[in-house]
């Protein structure tokens, strides 16, 4: 990228060179000199910038890479920890406590309810006589 500067830079010369020579000067006037002076300085100075820009992008696009796996990555943790392993768990408690302790949480509610139901009629019953 330099060298493109620099044969740029070089092929300006000579054309103010071949210009002076036509005019009949020895060489590039101090004002030419001046002015491309402060050519090179801006254009070195956009160079740069571009360079920074293009460097500031890169980052940017590998850091979106990153946040990307990182945003998935946390995802799927959240997903693991507050969906399968509670319904996992909760899976294995009612297994359990049906093969060691014969407990089923819907046979119980049924003989509340039965007992209840019994009680009720028993004090209808009693109420009416």
């Amino acid at each position: 990228m330099f060298l493109k500067i620099y044969f740029v830079f070089e092929a300006r010369k000579e054309k103010q060179l071949e210009k002076a020579k036509e005019r009949g000067h020895k060489g590039i006037g101090v004002f030419r000199k001046v002015e491309d002076a402060v050519v090179n300085k801006v254009e070195d100075i956009g160079i740069d910038v571009e360079e920074g820009f293009s460097e500031a992008f890169e980052v940017l696009k590998e850091g979106k890479k990153e946040i990307m796996k990182l945003i998935i990555n946390m995802i799927s943790n959240l997903i693991v920890l507050f969906l399968i392993l509670p319904l996992l768990y909760f899976y294995i408690m009612s297994f359990l406590l049906k093969k060691f302790f014969h407990f089923s949480g819907l046979s119980t509610i049924e003989k509340v309810q039965e007992n209840n139901l019994k009680k009720i009629g028993d004090d209808l019953n009693s109420s009416s006589t």
